[in-house]
């Protein structure tokens, strides 16, 4: 089909690079000034049909495990065979399901609350291993390290733990995603509420687990720096919202405005879609016809 990658002819690591080379060249990223309580990060680039393939492609590879805590990528722990092809493809069916058809409620609750969520989270950890490789304003530093994406689509915790650096040192950046189509502006008050679960320090034992696991990853100048307090001291807080209708992104929000860290530190990621529906089918088709190119 015109307009879509080559993915043919490709070792299977070299797929999930070629995936993340397109990311780079197709997405971009831009502040908004004059949001009164955080910073406004929009993007676009999002619904073409290289970025979709290319979505779909490096959540495959990242179920397989090429994408190591270090945002590097490796092919050790890739399966392989038929009977690693099963077994991603049943990870991958369990996750977002055999076909786009959603007719029934229980298939349209699967496709909103669970398929869509979880194809979120995917893109946010996607953007994350993007930024530690070029320049853009998702965070104001490169990505040193990066928690492994969750493999349940409602799996407890947060959503997006990583250290990046800013001049001043290490910074924690914990991301919440969410996707509605109708509802973005509600769904970024719901993300807000984690944020101050945070501040309140319920997720303490869950950020020092992720952190002492990141740490290990590190440059040893960077996890000398590291300490079961970072993030504590330093973190960014970075709800990435995928939405449809658009709604206010520079509105006076007061559940962001207090949240502990500096406004610097409390950047909304806005992912506002053409067509809402269609990019997750997109990206859900990707998936599945990635697995067997993925484990040969």
């Amino acid at each position: 089909m015109d307009g879509l990658p080559n993915f043919t002819a490709l070792e299977p690591l070299d797929l999930v690079e070629r995936a993340l080379q397109d990311l780079q060249e197709e997405l971009s990223f831009e502040e908004i000034e004059g949001a009164p309580t955080h910073t406004v990060i929009s993007a676009s680039g999002l619904e073409s049909p290289s970025s979709t393939a290319a979505f779909g492609m490096y959540l495959v590879g990242a179920l397989a495990g090429a994408v190591r805590h270090d945002a590097q990528l490796c092919a050790d722990m890739l399966p392989s065979g038929i009977d690693g092809q099963q077994e991603l493809t049943w990870a991958v069916t369990r996750l977002i399901g055999e076909n786009n058809t959603f007719t029934s409620k229980p298939e349209i609750s699967f496709r909103d609350t669970k398929r869509n969520a979880w194809i979120a989270e995917g893109v946010m950890h996607a953007l994350l291993v993007v930024r530690a490789r070029v320049e853009n304003s998702l965070l104001s530093g490169p990505v040193n390290a990066l928690a492994e994406l969750h493999t349940i689509p409602t799996q407890q915790g947060l959503d997006a733990v990583a250290i990046y650096s800013e001049p001043s040192g290490p910074v924690v950046a914990i991301g919440e995603s969410k996707a509605s189509r109708l509802g973005g502006s509600a769904q970024l008050t719901e993300a807000s509420q984690i944020f101050r679960d945070v501040d309140e320090l319920k997720y303490g034992p869950e950020l020092r687990s992720k952190l002492a696991t990141l740490k290990m990853a590190l440059p040893s100048e960077i996890a000398e720096l590291v300490s079961n307090s970072l993030w504590l001291q330093h973190r960014c807080y970075f709800p990435m919202i995928v939405h449809e209708l658009e709604f206010d992104l520079l509105a006076k929000r007061d559940a962001l405005g207090r949240l502990l860290p500096s406004i610097e530190r409390r950047r909304v990621i806005a992912l506002r879609l053409k067509e809402f529906h269609d990019f997750f089918n997109s990206v859900a088709d990707s998936m599945r016809s990635s697995v067997l190119k993925v484990v040969v």
